[in-house]
């Protein structure tokens, strides 16, 4: 863990990332970008001790050089790495120098594993956790739970909406009042198809091809078009904001896949989109397409992500910004290592 005695000087700040992809990889760039800035600004000095992935990993206890090791994942050549062992998590987690683990590994929304079993390791060994991964909607508030326990920090910022700071603004900015409700758009890949679909005329299958085709959606889009990923969203802003104790389960789940172009059309000729929109009010949780007036502030295009807050003393508050990528989720994941290096 960080060491108090480090307070008012210059902070070793060490990561162990497991998973070196989009977000991993994005992660590392943006610390190869910012390292200085950090140490100047916030007296941190963040260095990556361990790194695992599916091949292996690379451990270092003076740090791993970021730019070699961006550039054998993007060659796609990790095993080629001179710090390349054939290590897995579970030889690396007992024995490498880290303060914080940042688990970017896919998710699993079914098990949760193996994202699951890297936090709960992180958690044995005292170390913080930032993830960036949804499969804690599988088990969330036992999470929560095992990180107070042990005095620990666990951050989750860019699990929902990208780079928008959702969570760090409900707990910076709201603690005067209570949280009513949410409602919003979570994915971005489903909000472009609709987007298309509303501005171009174009069918549904076309529309997710071009996505496809900009690598926006996945080859099995199931995930998103069917609301799967918008339901482990909401679920987490449920739990975390409003202090329910939901499962992916409870949820009911409508995706997009049936509409049409020319419902996309009649409610175009009214006044109206059609969005995909989550929405919980602590009690019900429910995915479904909604027609929601041009003129409101969750009628955003593309891939942007919008989420409503209906507030105890604020009325409503809306928050809009980019939902998706690599750097605007590798961006959030960096703002909670920060935000865990700066407090002593």
């Amino acid at each position: 863990m960080i060491k108090d005695d480090w307070c008012g000087s210059m902070k070793n700040l060490k990561i162990y990332l497991v998973g070196f992809g989009n977000i991993g990889v994005g992660f590392a760039k943006i610390l190869a970008k910012k390292a200085e800035a950090y140490r100047e600004r916030y007296g941190l000095n963040i260095l990556l001790t361990g790194i695992s992935f599916a091949e292996g990993s690379y451990v270092s206890g003076k740090g791993i050089p970021l730019d070699e090791a961006i550039g054998y994942a993007t060659a796609r050549k990790l095993q080629k790495h001179k710090l390349y062992t054939n290590e897995s998590f579970d030889d690396v987690i007992g024995k490498v120098d880290a303060d914080i683990l940042v688990e970017a590994t896919p998710t699993n929304i079914d098990s949760g594993q193996p994202g699951l079993k890297h936090i709960n390791a992180a958690f044995d060994r005292g170390m913080h956790v930032v993830t960036s991964n949804k499969s804690i909607v599988v088990d969330f508030h036992k999470l929560v739970e095992c990180a107070e326990k042990a005095g620990l920090e666990f951050k989750y910022e860019a699990t929902v909406g990208g780079g928008i700071p959702i969570f760090s603004m409900y707990r910076q900015c709201l603690q005067s009042q209570d949280v009513i409700s949410i409602r919003g758009i979570l994915n971005g890949t489903t909000n472009y198809i609709l987007t298309r679909m509303y501005e171009d005329g174009l069918s549904f299958d076309s529309a997710l091809q071009q996505a496809k085709e900009m690598g926006i959606a996945e080859a099995n889009s199931s995930y998103d078009v069917d609301g799967i990923d918008s339901t482990a969203k909401l679920v987490i802003l449920s739990n975390a904001i409003l202090g329910t104790n939901h499962r992916y389960k409870d949820v009911k789940r409508e995706g997009i896949a049936n509409i049409s172009l020319e419902a996309i059309q009649m409610a175009k000729k009214h006044g109206f989109a059609i969005r995909l929109i989550g929405q919980s009010d602590g009690r019900h949780l429910v995915v479904k397409p909604r027609l929601v007036s041009v003129r409101s502030p969750l009628n955003v295009g593309g891939t942007l992500n919008a989420l409503e807050f209906e507030t105890e003393l604020l009325d409503t508050l809306t928050i809009v910004g980019k939902g998706a990528g690599s750097i605007e989720s590798s961006s959030a994941v960096m703002s909670d290592v920060i935000s865990i290096g700066s407090r002593c």
